[in-house]
């Protein structure tokens, strides 16, 4: 359960600060060392996974879930804020991206990436801001 909490906070942010948060919202921090990241579950979390107490787990341990080393999570946050900062300039260039490597990563599901960036994003914030610049 830690693991796709992890996993679902490391889908929907932009960066650092932003995968930080959203593992806040969720009663979790994260503190990224040299090599390896600690996550920090909080009492509050503690309790939603059935422990008594607050606990740490290094990513190394989370390794049999998923590809959770330091490299892996940084590499995304990375993907994750280029995908945004060109999705701001060219909208339909990102869509066509993420159809393009959802055919190439989940061909049985190549919608997966465009629903995964495109159905959080405020579209109406994103059209004012487009009819302020015209």
């Amino acid at each position: 359960m830690l693991a796709q909490d992890i996993a679902a906070c490391l889908e929907k942010s932009a960066n650092r600060q932003d995968f930080l948060h959203n593992l806040d919202m969720l009663g979790l921090d994260a503190d990224f060392g040299k090599k390896n990241i600690m996550f920090f579950i909080g009492k509050n979390a503690a309790e939603r996974y059935g422990l008594k107490k607050e606990m740490n787990c290094e990513n190394r341990n989370l390794m049999s879930y998923g590809d959770f080393s330091k490299e892996n999570i940084e590499s995304t946050l990375k993907v994750n804020d280029k995908l945004i900062k060109h999705g701001w300039n060219d909208f339909q260039v990102l869509q066509n991206i993420l159809l393009e490597l959802g055919w190439i990563y989940f061909p049985d599901d190549y919608k997966h990436l465009q629903d995964m960036y495109l159905n959080n994003i405020d579209l109406t914030g994103l059209l004012i801001r487009r009819l302020r610049y015209y």
